[in-house]
């Protein structure tokens, strides 16, 4: 099944092509907080959840001998953003413009990433995402206003990590 539609649009799979390296290369170059962590990924349309590798406490059965234990898993948010593009300005890359006009798929891209990256530090209650700021065991480094004490602040980050 195509989830995106894709078959659906007057569109040639070379248009497609273009379409997500665009999008791509948009996209990682927005997407800086993911160097901070871990990250593996995608995993494709069928991919629901991680599993945290534990379980919760006992569920009583109509057994007395028997119990479930249900695993902890962490839901995958799954983020969309609309944008529409020109049928006539794609088909010009078709014909070898060099200067399609892409600003539609930009704008979503870089939008998608802005809460992507968001989501990752500051969390997001409602998708059930915990962010960064508030799995620390740190306390928070004020930055302050003067730019000349950013690197100060850096610093004093990395020393309370050791």
């Amino acid at each position: 099944m195509s989830h995106l539609l894709r078959n659906h649009a007057p569109i040639t799979p070379e248009i497609w092509q273009e379409v997500d390296e665009e999008a791509t290369s948009r996209s990682a170059a927005a997407l800086g907080v993911r160097k901070l962590l871990d990250f593996a990924g995608p995993f494709g349309w069928e991919y629901s959840a991680t599993s945290l590798g534990r379980v919760g406490g006992g569920i009583p059965s109509q057994v007395a001998e028997v119990t479930a234990r249900t695993r902890q898993v962490l839901p995958l948010a799954e983020l969309r953003a609309d944008f529409a593009l020109s049928r006539e300005e794609l088909e010009t890359g078709t014909r070898g413009a060099q200067d399609v006009n892409y600003d539609t798929l930009d704008q979503a891209a870089l939008d998608l990433a802005r809460v992507e990256n968001s989501a990752i530090v500051d969390g997001w209650e409602e998708a059930g995402i915990t962010g960064i700021l508030q799995s620390s065991p740190h306390d928070p480094i004020v930055l302050g206003d003067d730019p000349r004490d950013f690197a100060l602040r850096a610093a004093a980050a990395v020393a309370k990590l050791r």
